[in-house]
């Protein structure tokens, strides 16, 4: 009986499709040889031959892993994408942390029920070395491979809400299945034998094109029409699509949870139930109807979707889909490749063009039960017959949008957020009905020695946590980020909310706008905004907050952060930096008389800072402390940890709260954690 923390061993057979590479990680869903579950297997190569093993082999491997068996974790942050949630939905529940991994080639002996993955990694191989356009296209779009740089480079298609359009989906079936009947038109075989060949090629297919549950529908719902056929019945598209949803039901009913069958299955009723409707008003319409599960997963809207809808959807069905098929069929005609490559290139240019323009709603997150009844309202507008009632629906439907964004855009209650960012810290101070929106210190990845080949794809965490949360409440727009000091667990995400989000300025301690490697950081982002240096000197209020530190010059190191104080909420908070003991001091002499009821610990609750003198002055009743679960320095320090229990200090951490909230209206508010991992 294998139980989590047990230790694993065992040989998996698996072929190069099914392996995730992103640097020098690798990520894989297998069929465990002990009980035949799925799991997830997460390791790290070992060296640069491991990876160039995998990527150049077009057979099966044998991966010999050793592990611990455990669970997913879960999201620490409010609206965090939950990657154990999304994988139980597709029946996986446990994950295996590979902590050595022996890669060999196996017998090239293949087994029919193997065929398809040697097709997938064929066609992985064939155009791994094609330009990186038209290599993007046809992994996505033929087998359902999204290199690690995917969603980096298609940006366009994701805000203007086309990405579903790169997945492996209904079009892709009507297409293969189009492909099919010509070929079989030529031999002339019976109907009935026809139907049934067909049925085995669409089986083929499903595997071959990554087996995905959103792939699933599309399928099926082909399948059925074929054995209608076979039994000589009719079956409408309506029947079909009910059936394939009950189908879906018995065999995974939890997929139903994923964003891509969501899609797949209201876009397509979508399509049934707008048949006879001109081109405009079912572009309109399928709009509208991905708008509510987009809204709830994405919390933005672009105003150019259903524009680029009619004008972008055409050329990809009639032009760049047929071309990327010829690419992956012709990829040894070097003409071909480089036809298909500028056309993709200008193709995917255009769409982030149009993604970049002004235009995009952060609307925020409407919530589940407001979801499914805007997605309810809108079928109902859909399939209603009557002018009259249509449009007094539509001016239903369009109040309970206005209500929903007024109820998203002026909360009554602000918040004091401790992000949960890992090693490194962020703090969102909102005011209520959203006056003022502050952010003090973005998070951010500090990289140790890594070599080039163990690089991942430019990624920020911000993306997914912060800016996030950040669009799930409707926020757009910061009126100012403080960033403590130079270091990149502190700063280094600045460039993610300066592309994503309209920051009004940057204030930073004095010194630090004169710090090379700051700059060339602040350059990164491409985008101008006010850069603000500040000490103690000027006595002036940011954001409602005051500056007490520094008082000299510097050059944006520990012992020159920023320490911030406010009155939010009822309640005096002090934020730190990393400021050390002998900074801690200094402030004290300064401010003799400072007293606060929530502290942000100094330096991660490392023992450089916290002095016991400081804390014993100041008097906190809580200190926050933002610190990685694992993390490579031991933060927060015990000796801290004994500092703050000897003065009777409530010390709430992200280790184990993940995000905490600070939720207040009037002068009463109270702390929420988002999750408690005490003991995991």
């Amino acid at each position: 009986m294998q139980t989590v923390n047990s230790e694993i061993h065992e040989t998996i057979r698996i072929f190069p499709d099914e392996i995730k590479l992103n640097g020098g990680q690798i990520n894989l869903v297998a069929n465990s040889h002990f009980d035949n579950k799925k799991r997830v297997y997460f390791s790290r190569l070992s060296s640069e031959s491991q990876k160039l093993m995998i990527q150049r082999n077009n057979g099966p491997l044998f991966l010999t892993v050793v592990g611990k068996l455990e669970k997913f974790k879960p999201a620490t942050n409010v609206n965090e994408f939950d990657t154990g949630l999304y994988y139980r939905h597709q029946g996986i529940s446990s994950l295996v942390n590979v902590t050595n991994l022996t890669v060999v080639p196996a017998p090239a002996k293949i087994q029919i029920n193997e065929l398809p993955h040697a097709l997938r990694t064929g066609l992985l191989c064939r155009t791994a070395n094609y330009p990186p356009n038209i290599k993007r296209y046809c992994q996505a779009l033929v087998i359902g491979v999204r290199d690690s740089d995917f969603y980096q480079e298609m940006t366009g298609s994701s805000k203007l809400g086309l990405l579903h359009v790169f997945s492996v989906s209904g079009m892709h079936v009507a297409f293969f299945l189009g492909l099919v009947e010509r070929l079989l038109a030529g031999v002339k075989f019976p109907k009935r034998t026809s139907a049934l060949l067909k049925i085995i090629c669409l089986v083929v297919y499903f595997q071959f094109a990554g087996g995905s549950p959103g792939l699933f529908r599309a399928v099926i719902m082909a399948v059925l029409r074929q054995f209608a056929v076979l039994l000589g019945r009719d079956l409408s598209s309506l029947d079909s699509w009910s059936i394939t949803l009950i189908l879906q039901l018995f065999w995974l009913p939890e997929a139903t949870y994923l964003l891509s069958v969501q899609l797949s299955y209201s876009l397509s009723l979508g399509i049934i139930a707008t048949a006879k409707w001109k081109l405009f008003s079912k572009t309109v319409m399928l709009n509208m109807i991905s708008l509510p599960i987009l809204l709830e997963n994405f919390y933005q809207w672009h105003i150019l979707s259903i524009l680029a809808s009619l004008v972008f959807l055409p050329i990809f069905s009639v032009i760049i889909f047929p071309l990327v098929l010829a690419a992956s069929v012709f990829g040894d005609l070097p003409i071909v490749i480089s036809i298909a490559e500028r056309i993709v290139s200008v193709f995917t240019a255009s769409l982030n063009f149009c993604g970049e323009l002004p235009g995009m709603i952060v609307f925020g997150k409407p919530g589940v039960w407001i979801t499914i009844v805007l997605l309810v309202v809108t079928f109902w507008v859909t399939l209603s017959v009557h002018n009259s009632r249509r449009k007094l629906l539509l001016v239903g439907l369009s109040c309970m949008y206005l209500c929903t964004f007024i109820w998203i855009h002026f909360p009554m209650n602000g918040e004091v957020t401790m992000i949960d960012v890992g090693q490194g810290d962020s703090f969102l101070i909102r005011r209520p009905f959203n006056r003022r929106v502050t952010l003090i210190d973005t998070g951010g990845k500090v990289h140790f020695g890594e070599r080039p080949w163990q690089r991942q794809s430019e990624t920020y965490r911000a993306e997914r946590i912060g800016i996030n949360y950040l669009k799930s409440i409707g926020i757009n727009t910061v009126d100012e980020i403080l960033l403590s000091h130079q270091d990149a667990d502190h700063c280094g995400d600045l460039p993610a909310y300066m592309k994503q989000l309209r920051v009004k300025r940057v204030v930073v301690p004095i010194g630090m706008n004169q710090n090379p490697s700051f700059i060339k950081r602040l350059k990164k982002a491409g985008t101008a905004t006010e850069l603000v240096p500040v000490s103690d000197k000027q006595n002036c209020l940011v954001g409602g907050l005051r500056i007490l530190h520094p008082f000299v010059a510097g050059k944006g190191e520990n012992h020159d952060s920023m320490v911030v104080f406010g009155n939010i909420g009822h309640q005096r908070w002090l934020f730190t930096g990393d400021l050390d003991q002998a900074g801690e001091i200094e402030v004290l002499q300064r401010y003799p008389n400072l007293k606060v009821d929530v502290l942000k610990a100094g330096h991660h609750g490392s023992k450089t800072s916290s002095a016991p003198d400081f804390i014993r002055t100041i008097k906190p009743r809580i200190a926050l402390i933002s610190a990685g679960r694992n993390n490579r320095y031991h933060h927060p320090n015990d000796e801290t940890m004994q500092t703050l229990r000897c003065n009777r200090v409530k010390v709430i951490n992200s280790q184990i709260s993940g995000m905490v909230r600070y939720v207040y209206r009037n002068n009463r508010g109270r702390f929420v954690p988002t999750v408690n991992l005490k003991g995991s």
